[in-house]
Parts: C-alpha cells; structure tokens; sequence
C-alpha cells in the first residue's frame, strides 16, 4: 500500500520504548488504521484507538526485560467497536474511557482539508467495563456541529463532573 494513502485509508502501528530508550515495534507497521491518541489505564492496559475503523483494541503488554532482551508482547484482549472515526482517548480517576468521535465521515474529511471553511460534528462517548464487558454511552453529541466542532480531545474530572474538550 502506498504510504501517501495512508491519510486517507489509515496505517499504523504501536511501538514500545523501555525506560532506557530501547524501542521495539509491537505490532506490525499497518496494524491499525490511522492510530491516534493511545491511553494506558490504572488496570495496565493499552488502549489503541483506530481513527478510520472507529475501533480501540485493547491490549496487554509483556514489556522489554533488560535482563533477558527479551522484547515486549501485546497480547489483543478485546475490540471495542464504536461504530464512527474516533480520536485521543483519555481515561478518568474511575478508569472509564473518554473518547471523541465523528458521526459524519463525509464532513470530518472536509474539515481535516481545510478546518477553517468547514465544520464536523462531533460526539462524546464513555466507555466503561463492567462484568468484563466494555459498556458505550453516548453522553453528547453536536451532529449540526453548531457549538461542538471538531473536538478531538476530551477529559472528565470525577471530582466535579465537568468535561473540558478541545479539537485543532
């Protein structure tokens, strides 16, 4: 696949760096289509979003023993299918996931060509695991992009209840 496609139809993958700057790729170069914004959370667990595919693959990661060199290992436990392009995930003081997402495709493209002339809905989505299973609620959503436009990031303070988001 040509790599100057890769913006359009996504490529990616993960690479791991110990504490003493050895790095070593975890998962295949194209594993992912256009990673963006991973998150490791209090359980360990990496989580990956995959922009284009609207998907998150969690992992767990054996990490680079310097003793041995043996390399680290993500081992996939899970897909969690948000079902729209997502962005930087962000998890809160309960472990829950925060992720942006784009509910029209079309739009979000024109926005990443040229943000000043378009907009792009936007909508807020946690994630949560109970019983072993990844729980979605959709807790806000602009589909008009009328106040929320292009929010790629957002964060939750357990403390106050307040979400504070930003996009590019």
């Amino acid at each position: 696949m040509p790599r100057t496609l890769d913006d359009y139809i996504g490529g990616g993958g993960v690479t791991y760096c110990s504490s003493t700057s050895t790095c070593f790729p975890v998962t295949p170069p194209r594993t992912f289509k256009m990673p963006n914004g991973l998150a490791r959370g209090a359980d360990e667990l990496i989580y990956v979003p995959a922009t284009i595919s609207g998907t998150i693959s969690v992992y767990s990661l054996k990490p680079f023993d310097d003793n041995t060199e043996i390399p680290p290992t993500f081992i996939l436990l899970d897909t969690i299918n948000v079902g729209m392009p997502v962005d930087n995930l962000a998890l809160d003081g309960n472990g829950d996931l925060w992720i942006p997402g784009f509910p029209d495709g079309v739009r979000l493209f024109k926005w990443v060509e040229n943000p000043v002339r378009h907009k792009t809905p936007a909508t807020i989505w946690k994630v949560n695991k109970i019983e072993g299973s990844y729980q979605m609620e959709k807790v806000l959503e602009d589909s008009e992009a009328e106040i929320l436009n292009g929010i790629t990031t957002v964060r939750h303070d357990v403390r106050t209840g307040r979400l504070f988001m930003g996009g590019e």
